[in-house]
């Protein structure tokens, strides 16, 4: 989850509520006003390569583009499944 703080978003403290529940979700915090950025090399330093995942994606489509290209060369289509709804930054 990419936000700029996470103190200013009740919906950040809701996710790890929901997260801490589910032993099969992960749930990352990325803040912005900290210098944490989301970055394909990132997101596949917490992956391991004998595990299958599904990503669900929401951000700006060059960031998604570039998690996809990562991530396939990494992964094999059965181990891995994005969902995604890209937008464009105005």
């Amino acid at each position: 989850y990419c936000i700029d703080k996470a103190e200013d978003s009740a919906a950040c403290h809701y996710l790890q509520q929901l997260a801490a529940q589910l032993p099969t979700i992960h749930l990352s915090i990325h803040e912005s006003a900290k210098g944490q950025r989301l970055t394909p090399e990132q997101l596949m330093s917490t992956m391991s390569s004998t595990q299958s995942y599904e990503l669900w994606f929401c951000g700006p489509t060059g960031l998604l583009h570039a998690l996809e290209a990562t991530l396939k060369q990494n992964f094999d289509r059965e181990q891995l499944t994005i969902h995604s709804e890209a937008f464009q930054m105005r």
